[in-house]
């Protein structure tokens, strides 16, 4: 970073752009590998879309065309005082745990991928369009990805490898130089990214169009652009609810949301 800071304010010509590939991505697995390319997501990952079929999350060219008065629905229910989240207590981690391993938790809807036989990297922007309904003119839909597998991940906790081994250059001093550690017990689930809509903003962020109580809209939006493997022997699961206490705001009413499963489309790129 020294270097290509001195070349882009200093003008020092130090082949800093010849060096340095343009992107470096730091791998989930093994914090001392990275990915390097001239481009994000580089040009060797693939766009891919799944979609939902029986309940399961496949690519979409393995959904089952129905008519359109067959379709499949999921209900979900937006009640956050009818989860397990205490406002006062702000147990994100409880509520997180049960939106994505829970049984029969009615305030969302998953699927899950077949267990992969191999290792998946995905990159770059991930986008999630749908058909909804709700019994309500305003509110919140979500969508999470995972990964579902119980192994040891590398967790938000560092070590130190280097006291004072990083150099901040001339009367700046220096840091320590550190890593992420493994989880000291395996973990059942990782989450990949989300994102988040305001049903009244299903066209523009800057702009309400008005939501019609039990008519189908259209919903597309992009999850947090990411760089994350997944593991052989792990399923990728797509979770679809309402509001997110961690992230968005907290409504204290109670929405209804009925989702056209076939309408499913998850964009991202893979390979």
């Amino acid at each position: 970073m020294n270097r290509w800071l001195s070349y882009w304010l200093y003008d020092i010509q130090n082949d800093v752009m010849k060096i340095v590939p343009d992107v470096m991505g730091q791998s989930n697995l093994d914090s001392l590998e990275w990915e390097r390319s001239q481009s994000w997501p580089s040009k060797d990952y693939e766009a891919r879309v799944f979609g939902i079929d029986a309940e399961r999350l496949v690519k979409y060219s393995e959904v089952k065309k129905l008519e359109k008065d067959m379709r499949r629905i999921g209900k979900f229910i937006d009640d956050i005082d009818g989860s397990v989240f205490i406002r006062e207590v702000k147990n994100y981690e409880e509520w997180r745990d049960r939106l994505v391993l829970g049984e029969g938790e009615k305030h969302r809807v998953i699927y899950k991928s077949e267990v992969l036989e191999e290792d998946v990297t995905i990159s770059g922007d991930i986008k999630i369009e749908f058909s909804a309904s709700s019994n309500g003119d305003r509110g919140i839909l979500s969508a999470m990805l995972v990964e579902i597998g119980e192994r040891r991940r590398l967790s938000v906790k560092q070590v130190v490898t280097g006291e004072g081994k990083i150099s901040l250059d001339r009367d700046a001093g220096t840091m320590d130089e550190v890593d992420f550690i493994l989880e000291e017990s395996p973990s059942k689930y990782r989450e990949i990214t989300r994102g988040h809509i305001n049903i009244q903003n299903r066209r523009s962020n800057y702009y309400k169009s008005r939501v019609i109580p039990k008519s189908f809209h259209r919903y597309s939006f992009g999850m947090v652009p990411t760089q994350y493997t997944v593991k052989k022997g792990s399923r990728l699961g797509l979770v679809i609810y309402g509001s997110d206490v961690e992230i968005t705001q907290r409504p204290f009413h109670k929405t209804v949301y009925f989702l056209d499963e076939g309408s499913v489309r998850l964009h991202l790129k893979m390979k």
